[in-house]
């Protein structure tokens, strides 16, 4: 025999316990997801880059701190840019212990689409002060242009 009480639902209790255990699992995945930040600092996101349009050009601008710009390689294949190269550890002395450690060292590699064809003969690039700047000219052969319909 069920015993009810009066205005409450029976299947309240098991929507309660399916709540709390839907947010234990949310809040379990969410202290295990890495977040951006990790992602920047473990390099899967390294090099950071922003990427700007102006008068037929794209710009992208990448932070690349710590390496040189010979250690630097770029190459475009079609519509995508890709920055390589390889942050090395500082070398301290034997008797050196780190107190923290949060630059993070080691080869890295960021493929970036573009929405357009870029004319990669003329792609310039330039580095200073840690920050890489790309210039991509768009190639005016795939822009927008005229057809002229003929008649029979």
């Amino acid at each position: 025999m069920t015993i009810w009480e009066i205005n409450r639902d029976p299947w309240l209790g098991e929507f309660v316990r399916l709540q709390k255990n839907m947010n234990n699992l949310f809040s379990t995945l969410n202290e295990n997801a890495p977040s951006s930040e990790l992602f920047l600092k473990r390099g899967r996101l390294f090099p950071p880059i922003n990427v700007l349009k102006d008068d037929g050009n794209y710009k992208i601008l990448a932070e690349i701190p710590g390496v040189k710009a010979d250690e630097i390689e770029l190459s475009v294949q079609g519509e995508t840019l890709t920055i390589k190269g390889e942050r090395k550890p500082e070398i301290l002395g034997d008797n050196v212990s780190y107190h923290r450690r949060e630059r993070s060292h080691g080869s890295f590699q960021r493929s970036i689409s573009l929405p357009e064809k870029v004319d990669s003969d003329k792609i310039g690039a330039n580095y200073k002060n840690g920050v890489l700047t790309i210039t991509l000219p768009l190639d005016k052969a795939s822009g927008p242009r005229r057809i002229s319909v003929s008649t029979e």
